[in-house]
């Protein structure tokens, strides 16, 4: 109980911590290369930047299954924001 309810609370908080990054529009490079500075990811091989590309890509797309931020093609491109979503 406790322990599931604290791990909750700190996915909370990983996740708004997350959205802030989604001020403007951005593509999911944009996206990863702002959680990579934000968090002080380091891209010294291959696999973690696999491993980093696809953490990235889920935790924005829950963001946009939650309603927390929008995406939308431009240009053939996939772009995230904070707009809702349509």
């Amino acid at each position: 109980g406790p322990v599931a309810e604290e791990n909750l609370e700190r996915f909370r908080g990983m996740m708004d911590g997350f959205c802030r990054l989604f001020a403007g529009e951005l593509t999911q490079e944009e996206v990863l290369a702002k959680a990579a500075k934000q968090y002080h990811f380091t891209w010294d091989s291959y696999e973690k930047v696999c491993v980093l590309e696809r953490v990235v890509r889920s935790m924005t797309e829950y963001l946009v299954e939650q309603g927390r931020i929008g995406r939308r093609s431009r240009g053939g491109v996939m772009v995230y924001g904070p707009w809702k979503p349509e």
